[in-house]
């Protein structure tokens, strides 16, 4: 049986405390059941100022009976003291929205050994209005978007039966946009596809990747530079030739596109080699079958930003289609690719009107930057305007159908060539779009 000690709680009512050590013959200290006769007096006895009545257990091991923060008793060694922080919690990390922020906890002391709580923070200011961030209670905290323009701390807070202690880290500086990733810097991408990591915030894979040799797949995923782990994806396909079979959508919009027919994936990679383009891993699409098509209906655009970097692998009199969002032979919705009746001209449908430029299409790698709306049309190629002729009365879009990367949704109109990465915007992005451009040129240096 547990040995039970009455302690006297000097110029308190009520004034006896029963205690079990919970060990017999004590020696040992933790938690311990307490009882206080009157529970209105408990209330007072634990929210006053905390008395500590030190006992001695039955083999003469000292203890003291303290009420612990939560009403509770407990038994400690007479040397117990509250927590103290001595030194301040410091933060460490690139202050860019994308980027992680490490907190390092400041020099605490206290016995019994304190409970820790870290709780970050944010103020528009970086002296006042402070406020916790929910959930942000680790070491470590991930800087998103609406941190940008923001100040961050971290409050350090340690708890022991005797009492508690807060300390607070120095402001950050004003935390700054995000640098590097083309989606962290340029965000509302209604769909983003491509062969680097484009967000830092994106935790998914590249592509699936199908092999011929036996048809298995295999899902490839980024290197921590943001490349494509072509390591990875050229051991899964050693010796045979690889096929895209789902290229994911960075964007978060879940807009994947993906092609389950095995004649019509885009190729990836030859005989155990990736395909290149300027040294970057690119996806190829033969002209003749191959297409990708989104898993999920398309928003209905009014306003378009589309950036894509492709490569024409051979110029013919008909139309290559780079991508469509319902777009039949009769031209209805949306499409842009090569005129069916000029091999140097691009154009953009939009139901059955649509936009052109003259002498521009070349087989080199090229960075289309096209920013359409209900009333102006413009076009970059390696982020110099060209002319276009504009048709009038059209609409952008008009169905809710969904988007087909390498040919028109119905009919002919394959894409014979390459793309690295393709980016869409449904809005306008005209102030925007010599950043995004240097930005893709800065990766794929191309021009």
């Amino acid at each position: 049986m547990a040995d039970v000690i009455k302690v006297t709680l000097v110029n308190r009512v009520p004034n006896s405390v029963t205690v079990s050590t919970g060990v017999s013959g004590g020696g040992t200290w933790g938690t311990i059941s307490g009882t206080i006769t009157d529970q209105s007096d408990l209330v007072t006895y634990v929210t006053s100022e905390r008395p500590n009545y030190p006992v001695v257990s039955p083999d003469g091991t000292s203890f003291i009976i303290v009420a612990g923060n939560d009403g509770t008793l407990a038994a400690i060694p007479p040397t117990s003291t509250a927590p103290s922080i001595t030194t301040l919690p410091t933060i460490s990390g690139t202050l860019n929205v994308g980027e992680t922020l490490t907190a390092t906890a400041g020099t605490t002391s206290g016995v019994p050994t304190p409970t820790r709580v870290l709780q970050w923070q944010r103020s528009d200011n970086g002296t006042t209005g402070w406020a916790d961030i929910s959930g942000a209670t680790g070491t470590t905290y991930l800087l998103a978007f609406n941190d940008e323009d923001k100040y961050i701390r971290v409050a350090q807070t340690e708890e022991n039966i005797l009492g508690t202690a807060t300390a607070n880290s120095v402001s950050t500086t004003q935390i700054q946009p995000s640098t590097g990733l083309l989606l962290d810097q340029y965000t509302g991408a209604a769909a983003a596809y491509s062969l680097r990591k484009l967000s830092l915030i994106y935790s998914g894979d590249a592509i699936i990747v199908r092999r011929a040799s036996d048809n298995a797949t295999q899902s490839i995923g980024f290197l921590s530079n943001g490349e494509l782990d072509t390591s990875s994806l050229e051991s899964f396909c050693a010796g045979t030739d690889g096929f895209v079979t789902t290229w994911y959508d960075q964007s978060g919009n879940g807009v994947d596109a993906a092609q389950t027919i095995a004649g019509a994936q885009p190729k990836i990679v030859s005989s155990g080699s990736t395909i290149l383009d300027n040294s970057k891993p690119c996806v190829q699409f033969d002209g003749i079958a191959n297409s990708i098509v989104t898993s999920s209906n398309f928003i209905a655009i009014t306003d378009l930003s589309l950036f894509v970097l492709r490569k024409f692998n051979f110029l013919q009199p008909r139309p290559q289609d780079i991508i469509s969002q319902g777009a039949t032979a009769s031209s209805q919705g949306f499409k842009y690719g090569m005129s069916g009746g000029a091999q140097d001209q691009l154009v953009i449908y939009y139901s059955s009107s649509y936009a052109a430029t003259d002498g521009t299409t070349t087989i080199n790698q090229e960075l289309h930057s096209l920013i359409t709306t209900s009333s102006t049309t413009t076009l970059n190629i390696n982020a110099a305007g060209q002319a276009l002729s504009v048709s009038s009365g059209r609409q952008i879009g008009n169905n809710n159908d969904p988007l087909t990367i390498g040919k028109r949704d119905s009919g002919g109109g394959f894409f014979n060539g390459n793309i690295q990465e393709l980016v869409i915007y449904t809005a306008d992005k005209s102030t925007d779009e010599s950043g995004i451009e240097i930005n893709i040129n800065d990766f794929y240096n191309i021009y």
